[in-house]
């Protein structure tokens, strides 16, 4: 993270037991809120592999 750039880098990992069940997608949400109300950041970044169709579809 970059406060006086007003930018951060996201990333997660979560156990396969616990994928496709919106645990991920709720806690990346609440980062992104928190990121730019609270901190006032401009950008978050995230990079993930384009097979991980899943992640993928989370980040756009």
């Amino acid at each position: 993270m970059s406060l006086p750039n007003k930018r951060a880098e996201i990333g997660y990992e979560i156990h396969p037991d616990y994928w496709r069940q919106g645990f991920t997608s709720e806690a990346v949400k609440e980062v992104l809120r928190y990121s730019f109300e609270e901190l006032g950041l401009y950008r978050i970044g995230a990079v993930t592999y384009p097979e991980n169709i899943a992640s993928s579809s989370l980040l756009n």
